[in-house]
């Protein structure tokens, strides 16, 4: 027995309802169309039935009195067995009143046997395929046939659902998920029917789960939910996003910690109200938890002690660790035990307060995190920390490294980052494809010169007005990375015009390799020809940041887009 929505399980109710799958209502439409074909078939059948009985009534029988009204004087009749009545007879009839009554008696006898057998014979064409070709209304055999259909497929399309094998439902719905996430099409697809709420049940389908999308209801975001969903749907679970789900306690995580023995990544974003005890669970519980993200979190949920016992219970295999957004206390022991993660390749500190300017061990880092490959720092005030000579001399450097932010969110000028950082830093990062050092003015040229990149794809180094270098050293890096460059910005950095019309004919000098799609020159000295130039050698430019730039005519400050583009390249080329 089915059993009723509410009946089933929380998992109907935690997606928003105006986009719950609608079954009902299309029933009932169809059925109505049904209903309308079956009578609009059976106005067709009595239509034949009266034009097929039609020509039995070649005599009526209402008496003699209407005898002048069906003979004409020209035209024969004929009889019920086929005699055909002419003017002659007519005129014999005229000899006696006596003959033209036992005529009419007789012709009235015989037509209502005829009638009574012509009746019989149409009752027993009720079925449309009885009904004589020349006489079939053409208009209609389409609705017929698509009636006759709808009425001999209907038995089966509600059978074809209990036919099939649930492990072909949820193989089906596998490609689904891969595509479109468990959550909510799992969620909607469990309301079709019965034996597609038990396809969706399967452990295999809530593999990966992301529950932090605007299709969970802000109500659902509770521990309730997310205890059922452990008992019943995660003992299979290796990835889950719990990305803003404020008010869920302790609780709904120990269910999760004790239910999910597979959980490979965790996503605790402003989970404010967990507290250290539900993450400390996990660390515990999950044996395989490699992927912790803890931004935006409470102090206690990121204090030292909390964060080092996590990093020691999941060191030997963690790979990403996300403390973005925190405020953080005792960096030198956080950077001991992140030291101690030889598997770790993405590390996020961005926008991290310290209560004092924490000191980096690079070469610290660079011994036991050899395959670091994401490096973001942004918006963090930090500082390298020291290191004698020979031990920066032995140090591997980050080989893997493939991504480093260092941008400076801030209005004073930043100190930290300085040419002995990026030195000792990116010494042997020759894979490196994102650089981002906005804001960072105590970079010179000869920090720039030293890098070792050669596949550069996004270039950022924007917002240093108090830069201590040229142009020298940001065109060292263009023309070495000249091939493979997709992004530069180079806004708001104030020079003279003579050093950025080098570096942008650098930029633009190899139109057929140049990959460059978005260039940002918002706030600079770039003139129309130096624009003219950057159209003429990147064709595959997409978009063109020029605001704010006070050599060009006034229709050119804008941002422009891929057609813009193409209309000014016409324009100016």
């Amino acid at each position: 027995m089915v059993r009723s929505r509410s009946e089933r399980s929380p998992i109907l109710n935690i997606v928003e309802s105006e986009h719950d799958y609608i079954s009902s209502p299309e029933k009932e439409e169809k059925s109505q169309e049904e209903v309308e074909y079956s009578s609009e078939v059976e106005d067709e059948e009595k239509a034949c039935l009266k034009h097929d009985h039609d020509y039995t009534e070649l005599i009526s029988e209402e008496g003699p009195s209407n005898v002048d009204n069906i003979v004409s004087e020209n035209e024969p009749m004929q009889s019920g067995r086929g005699k055909t009545i002419s003017k002659n007879d007519t005129s014999n009839q005229k000899k006696g009143k006596s003959s033209l009554k036992s005529t009419l008696q007789e012709n009235n006898t015989l037509s209502s046997a005829a009638d009574k057998k012509n009746k019989k014979t149409a009752k027993k064409r009720v079925r449309f395929e009885d009904i004589p070709e020349d006489k079939k209304p053409i208009e209609r055999k389409g609705k017929r046939a698509k009636s006759r259909m709808d009425a001999g497929s209907s038995e089966e399309g509600q059978q074809w659902g209990q036919r099939l094998p649930v492990e072909v439902i949820v193989n089906m719905l596998q490609f689904a998920v891969a595509d479109q996430g468990a959550v909510p099409l799992l969620c909607r697809v469990a309301k079709v029917c019965h034996f597609w709420y038990e396809a969706t049940k399967h452990p295999s389908l809530w593999r990966h789960v992301d529950l932090s999308t605007g299709h969970v209801l802000p109500n659902a975001r509770s521990d309730k939910t997310l205890q059922w969903l452990a008992e019943n749907r995660f003992s299979q679970l290796r990835s889950l996003n719990l990305s803003h789900w404020v008010f869920l306690t302790r609780q709904g995580i120990q269910a999760v910690a004790e239910r999910c023995p597979q959980l490979e990544s965790v996503d605790l974003t402003k989970c404010i109200k967990i507290g250290s005890e539900g993450v400390t669970a996990l660390a515990d519980r999950c044996h395989k938890l490699c992927k912790i993200q803890l931004s935006s979190a409470k102090s206690h949920m990121v204090s030292p002690t909390c964060v080092k016992y996590v990093l020691e219970k999941t060191g030997p295999r963690l790979k990403e660790l996300n403390l973005s957004s925190n405020k953080l206390m005792g960096a030198p022991g956080i950077f001991k035990c992140i030291a101690s993660c030889p598997q770790l390749e993405v590390l996020d500190l961005s926008n991290c307060h310290f209560s004092s300017t924490p000191l980096l061990p690079i070469e610290v880092l660079q011994t036991g995190c050899p395959r670091l490959r994401v490096l973001r720092l942004a918006g963090t005030d930090i500082a390298a920390g020291n290191a004698t000579l020979a031990v920066q001399d032995r140090s591997p450097g980050f080989p893997e490294l493939r991504e480093v932010s260092l941008a400076s969110n801030t209005l004073l000028t930043s100190t930290s980052v300085n040419n002995d950082f990026i030195c000792r830093l990116l010494k042997t990062s020759y894979k490196l494809k994102l650089l981002d050092l906005r804001g960072c003015s105590n970079i010179s040229t000869a920090g720039l010169q030293s890098l070792p990149v050669t596949c550069l794809e996004l270039f950022f180094i924007s917002n240093t007005s108090n830069i201590q270098y040229s142009y020298e050293g940001i065109e060292v890096i263009i023309q070495k990375c000249q091939h493979s460059l997709v992004e530069v910005d180079l806004s708001w950095n104030l020079y003279e015009d003579t050093n950025l019309d080098r570096t942008l004919r650098k930029l633009s000098s190899c139109r057929a390799s140049s990959q460059l799609k978005v260039l940002s020159l918002s706030g600079t000295c770039v003139t129309s020809d130096m624009v003219r130039s950057v159209l003429e050698g990147c064709p595959h430019l997409t978009s063109l940041n020029l605001t704010s730039c006070r050599a060009l005519p006034r229709g050119m400050k804008q941002l422009f887009g891929e057609q813009a583009i193409a209309d000014l390249r016409r324009q100016i080329c």
